[in-house]
């Protein structure tokens, strides 16, 4: 009995699944429904009318079949291989195992290719055979309820379908913002080596953690403020204090504490080299976990970035269901003029506090802080023959972390600083007697012992690399060693010669780079900027004057500015509108973007920076680019100049902000006007020419370029009052 119930069900399934491939409606439902009722297929009552059934669609296709006048066909059909079951079987599985279910009707061809039937009239028997099969099988209750129990579970299936497609359009765009977000506190890419050690000083690797009980009196405040905070609110802090005094490690401490309460912490990029900014918002300001949002240098963002930040923040207040928290880090006092703006946009929206960073006043938390620092640079970098580790009374300490971090590396290597007090000295002789010297030790462990032992020659390696880690530090991207080689031959050429008469290569010295800087994250190698940046205004404020020089080197030429904004222009075409560039992968169409950040990020810290020699540095380097700026932007056809300079005055502050940069805006916005192609540009132009002039005091300038500028809007306005 068992065999012969198996060879119904399979004789129902394969005709079936045959039937399905002639397209016959409904075959394959009724397919499936034969296999999700096996169960109901074992009962005897269910057997007996799924035989009699079959037998029944037989005589059925007999006798229409007579009566179309297909007598043979009827005769035949019924004594093909088909009803002989285990060749049927053998053929069904040979096509099955072809790979497609279109080999079954095939397979079922072959047999019926026996008869002497055109095409149309075989698959006319198979769709008559398959109606009047499911007719009678459609008779069997457990066969009808069957069906039904299929459909039910197939919409059900498809309802799922569609609820996770829906599901993933909803979250593959917060999955891209979180992922466009950098972590609070990084895992180090490997262990700290000679190599990789400036850049493993950065907060987020926290490879000492930051101590002192003023720090840590404003880590707990903050902390125990956010523990308890209500699921769709939302705090802000704004710590203020000089470079180098901790305020990212605070917030790196912030938010590892607050990871043990099951937040997540992120750096909050910047709008201009974010692709998708605007759209990742809505994401930023409704996580779905807690989370805390560091927004890095806030004093040098745009009052628009920080404006559209407040209000994404108030706009997703009624649907954030957990809450969120930022902590605005800038240099400048914001109760000062110049840095007001980042209040102002908070209290649009947002409950915040302003907290400045302490110094390490206290001696105990100074020596605290130096002496776990020291104690892991020996442990982890310190080779066998370093001479003893150096220790400081707690009064010959410095005052800022960074500071306190620098002098340790140099104690645990046996290095003394005299003035140790002075943050500026420590990190000076780390450039010179750390950093520097690992690379002669590099260079001459990669076969350069002989040319170096020049001293000559040495130096002019030396200021060649530094010069290029400048110029990557004001922005210049160079993404292989060859473009290095390249800029020093046009720009710095190698003079310095052996006493018999050899030179180092540029080619050679190129190579070698990416042993002195091996990468430290995913996505190829690039030479880095100076870190931390305390340590990059020291270095670039050393030049002085001559910083006018690397960055006149450093700047693009105008005909690559002007291919990357077609690019650019090209490409938002064909994706439909505004895009930002990824650097990363398109280093070539950051020509026309990263000089903006120079002026707008670099420059204005490089000047705030309490380092002798930085002001004159950041006016010589500004003066760099105002010439450049000026030959690009008259190179540069107008429809291209006018959108170009329209973005320089979009980034940078407003004149009222900033008294470096004031000349300069004045320039941008006197350029703008000239290259504006429309009235309604022009008008834009002049607006903000007039804001500039008046800010340098030039009040009757500003007043002419105002009435020009209102003049034309009334003009537009009756020429086009709907608009």
């Amino acid at each position: 009995m068992d065999d012969k119930r198996e060879t119904i069900r399979e004789i129902v399934t394969a005709v079936l699944k045959v039937l399905a491939g002639f397209g016959v409606p409904g075959a394959g439902v009724a397919q499936k429904a034969v296999e999700e009722t096996a169960r109901a297929l074992e009962k005897r009552e269910t057997q007996r009318r799924l035989a009699d059934a079959l037998r029944q669609a037989e005589e059925d296709f007999r006798a229409t079949a007579r009566e179309r006048g297909w007598e043979d066909v009827a005769d035949a059909v019924l004594q093909l291989p088909m009803h002989d079951l285990p060749s049927f079987r053998k053929a069904l599985r040979a096509a099955l195992k072809r790979g497609k279910g279109a080999a079954v009707p095939r397979a079922l061809e072959e047999f019926l290719a026996s008869l002497p039937l055109p095409p149309a009239r075989r698959a006319a028997a198979a769709r008559l055979y398959a109606e009047c099969l499911w007719g009678q099988l459609w008779s069997v209750p457990d066969f009808r309820d069957g069906v039904r129990d299929m459909l039910f579970q197939e919409q059900r299936e498809q309802l799922k379908r569609i609820e996770a497609s829906l599901d993933e359009l909803v979250r593959r765009p917060r999955q891209e913002a979180w992922k466009a977000l950098k972590p609070a506190v990084l895992e180090p890419v490997a262990e700290p080596t000679p190599e990789n050690l400036l850049e493993s000083l950065k907060a987020p690797y926290r490879l000492v953690p930051f101590r002192g009980r003023a720090h840590e009196a404003l880590q707990d405040e903050i902390v125990r403020a956010l523990r308890d905070l209500p699921p769709n609110d939302t705090r802000a802090w704004v710590l203020w204090g000089p470079g180098g005094v901790g305020k990212t490690r605070t917030a790196v401490e912030v938010g590892h504490e607050l990871g043990k309460l099951g937040w997540q912490a992120f750096f909050l990029p910047e709008r201009s080299a974010t692709p998708k900014w605007d759209d990742h918002l809505p994401a930023w300001s409704c996580p779905d976990r807690p989370t805390l949002l560091i927004v890095d240098y806030a004093g040098e963002r745009p009052e628009k970035e920080l404006r559209l930040l407040v209000g994404a923040i108030r706009d997703g207040a009624r649907s954030r269901r957990c809450p969120l928290a930022l902590l605005l880090l800038l240099r400048a006092d914001p109760h000062d003029a110049a840095a007001g703006y980042v209040a102002e946009a908070l209290r649009e929206a947002v409950r915040y506090e302003v907290r400045p960073v302490p110094l390490a006043k206290e001696p105990e938390d100074r020596q605290a802080i130096f002496c776990a620092a020291r104690a892991v640079f020996r442990e982890r970098l310190a080779p066998a023959e370093a001479g003893p580790e150096v220790d400081y009374p707690p009064e010959a300490l410095p005052r800022t972390a960074l500071a306190l971090l620098a002098l340790a590396v140099l104690a645990a290597h046996g290095h003394q600083v005299a003035a140790s007090r002075d943050e500026v000295a420590v990190l000076t002789d780390l450039w010179a007697n750390w950093e520097q010297k690992r690379w002669q030790r590099v260079l001459e462990a990669h076969g350069g012992a002989g040319l170096l032992e020049t001293p000559e020659v040495w130096r002019e390696a030396r200021e060649r690399i530094e010069q290029a880690l400048v110029a990557a530090s004001l922005g210049r991207p160079f993404t292989a060693p060859e473009e290095v080689a390249a800029w020093w031959a046009a720009h710095f050429p190698f003079r310095a010669q052996t006493a018999t008469g050899q030179r180092l290569a540029p080619e050679w010295l190129a190579r070698r780079l990416t042993a002195l800087f091996p990468a430290m994250e995913e996505g190829g190698w690039r030479l880095p900027p100076i870190v931390p940046d305390p340590l990059a205004d020291v270095v670039l404020a050393r030049h002085g004057a001559g910083l006018e020089t690397l960055a006149k080197a450093s700047l693009p030429a105008p005909e690559a500015v002007e291919q990357a904004l077609k690019t650019v222009r090209q490409l938002a075409e064909g994706a439909g509108g505004p895009m930002v560039i990824d650097g990363s992968r398109q280093p070539e169409l950051l020509a026309p973007l990263w000089p903006i950040h120079l002026v707008a990020g670099v420059l204005p810290r490089l000047s705030g920076a309490a380092v002798a020699g930085a002001g004159e540095a950041a006016e010589a380097a500004l003066g760099a680019v105002a010439g450049w700026l000026e030959a690009v932007a008259r190179a540069l056809p107008s429809e291209v100049a006018s959108g170009w300079l329209s973005s320089w005055w979009s980034t940078l502050p407003s004149p009222d902000r900033t008294l470096l940069l004031r000349g300069f805006l004045e320039q941008v916005a006197r350029l703008w006007r000239e290259a504006a192609e429309d009235e309604k540009e022009r008008a834009r132009a002049l607006l903000g020419h007039g804001y500039a002039l008046s800010a340098l005091g030039r009040r009757e300038e500003a007043l002419t370029a105002t009435r020009e500028a209102v003049e034309i809007y009334r003009n537009l306005a009756q020429a086009n009052p709907q608009a």
